[in-house]
């Protein structure tokens, strides 16, 4: 792996973010005043986003991801709209994430997507790592992730969820939204999510017959304990480097 192409990856990552993600990201939250302002400093994001939640927006649209991979999502999705708009996942949280994974994966890295969603990291993660292996359970957003990736090489990709259990359970999805989609809801009696089930497995069982993780990303809204769970054998026995989401209590 050369730096150039790490630096070229980085350049492209900086400009995409400030031209696009930064000032929609800015800008989020209630009120007429920041809607105002979304429309301004962030209208090529926006009205797609405006139009994806009122179900007016093209279902299906080719976009480019930041660093020019073309990618082909369902965007009556929010998530996978913005990601189509934007080339990147626009928060803060993410860019850094994106940035990190840019700097520090290895040829020889296996990469674990768990919680793959629209595939973003596993995109970025195939241009430098060995093999990848991304877990989405949702069978619309993973027709997608087989439709983006399923002729490429060095790729895995699994229709399930991982959790504590090899059998099957409830995924709690909000509406229009994959990407917060969870096996553990707040609320799952709520309105704004649909019930639906899925296939499961652990992180121990599915290790034992591929290669295991050197790292793994993992982002499953809430549901990371569960994870961690069935994979206790494979973490303490190959450590590998976890990215993951942290909620605080």
């Amino acid at each position: 792996m050369t730096n150039g192409k790490r630096r070229i990856f980085l350049e492209q990552l900086e400009k995409s973010y400030e031209t696009k993600a930064y000032k929609f990201d800015k800008f989020l939250g209630p009120g007429l005043k920041r809607k105002i302002q979304r429309l301004i400093f962030s209208h090529r994001i926006y009205i797609p986003y405006l139009l994806t939640k009122m179900g007016l927006n093209k279902k299906e649209k080719t976009g480019k991801l930041f660093w020019g991979r073309k990618i082909i999502l369902n965007t009556d999705d929010l998530d996978a709209s913005l990601l189509i708009h934007s080339g990147l996942l626009y928060s803060k949280s993410e860019y850094s994430l994106t940035k990190f994974f840019i700097k520090y994966l290895k040829e020889n890295d296996i990469f674990y997507d768990i919680g793959a969603n629209c595939g973003f990291y596993s995109h970025l993660a195939i241009e430098f790592c060995q093999e990848v292996h991304a877990f989405e359970p949702l069978s619309d957003v993973f027709t997608y992730l087989y439709k983006n990736l399923s002729k490429e090489n060095n790729i895995f990709l699994n229709n399930l969820a991982l959790s504590d259990n090899s059998a099957s359970d409830f995924l709690y999805i909000r509406k229009n939204q994959s990407g917060v989609s969870t096996l553990i809801p707040d609320n799952p009696k709520s309105e704004i999510y649909i019930k639906t089930k899925v296939e499961t497995d652990t992180l121990d069982r599915y290790s034992i017959k591929h290669k295991k993780p050197t790292i793994i990303k993992l982002d499953v809204e809430g549901a990371e304990n569960l994870v961690l769970e069935g994979g206790i054998d494979t973490i303490k026995k190959y450590k590998p480097t976890r990215a993951m989401e942290v909620r605080g209590g």
